[in-house]
């Protein structure tokens, strides 16, 4: 089984030397560029698709609630037009430096608890949908593999858009395919637990729930975190997995 690596990035107010993005950049296939509304600005989302760009890593834009005081992490109650308004303004932002650069903008991630708020309510689902199909450029939408994702590939199908199932390497799963809250401890795997994942997922096709179930999951693309050093080196070694199929 053949998977990609995606990686959340430009989610700080300026790049260094030592950000994440230079550091993850050769190892991933995906960068999902955050679009300056729970994080980062106009001026780091250019320079992480140049990144992305010089290392050929496809762009995806990687949109939120409006919601920077809770870095796009709580749910908001908020009009169709206003949620509809504030994504397509982003990503156009992105778009609009992706056109500079004359390179593709690929596919569309929600960030935060709206890609959580998609996976669990249809009506969410339907909005990002009509953003991401609004401008009639081929582009994708990622989202995350679980027990529904016929129901959701069919959905999609009724706008003519692709998708990108996802898996996430280093978190803990419910028995429903959801991701295990935060505020539990078994939530985020440790480095070992990481690597068993990925590797259930590329051999077989499926990962352990929080219960000890097997959950079936047609991935195309795992989620790598590279916000340290841990993380680098962990993107490394799952890439290796990845090579060495």
């Amino acid at each position: 089984m053949k998977l990609s690596l995606n990686c959340d990035l430009a989610e700080q107010d300026q790049l260094t030397e030592g950000s994440p993005e230079h550091s993850v950049m050769p190892f991933i296939h995906q960068a999902n560029i955050c679009c300056g509304v729970h994080a980062g600005n106009l001026k780091v989302m250019k320079e992480t698709a140049i990144l992305a760009k010089a290392n050929d890593v496809e762009i995806g834009a990687h949109p939120s609630y409006p919601d920077r005081e809770n870095f796009g992490r709580k749910s908001l109650h908020i009009s169709e037009k206003n949620l509809s308004d504030s994504l397509t303004s982003q990503i156009q932002n992105l778009q609009n430096i992706c056109n500079d650069l004359e390179v593709e903008l690929a596919y569309i991630k929600p960030h935060g608890a709206l890609y959580n708020d998609m996976m669990k309510d249809s009506k969410i689902r339907k909005i990002i949908m009509k953003v991401v199909r609004a401008n009639n450029k081929p582009r994708k939408l990622m989202v995350m593999a679980s027990n529904q994702q016929h129901l959701i590939a069919k959905e999609a199908s009724r706008f003519g858009i692709n998708l990108i199932f996802e898996a996430f390497a280093d978190r803990c799963y419910t028995d429903q395919g959801l991701l295990v809250n935060r505020d539990k401890m078994h939530a985020v795997h440790s480095r070992e637990n990481t690597i068993k994942q990925v590797h259930q997922l590329i051999n077989h096709q499926s990962i352990t729930t929080e219960s000890g179930k097997t959950l079936s999951l047609n991935v195309d693309s795992v989620c790598v975190h590279g916000d340290n050093e841990a993380g680098v080196s962990i993107i490394k070694d799952i890439q290796k997995l990845i090579l060495s199929v």
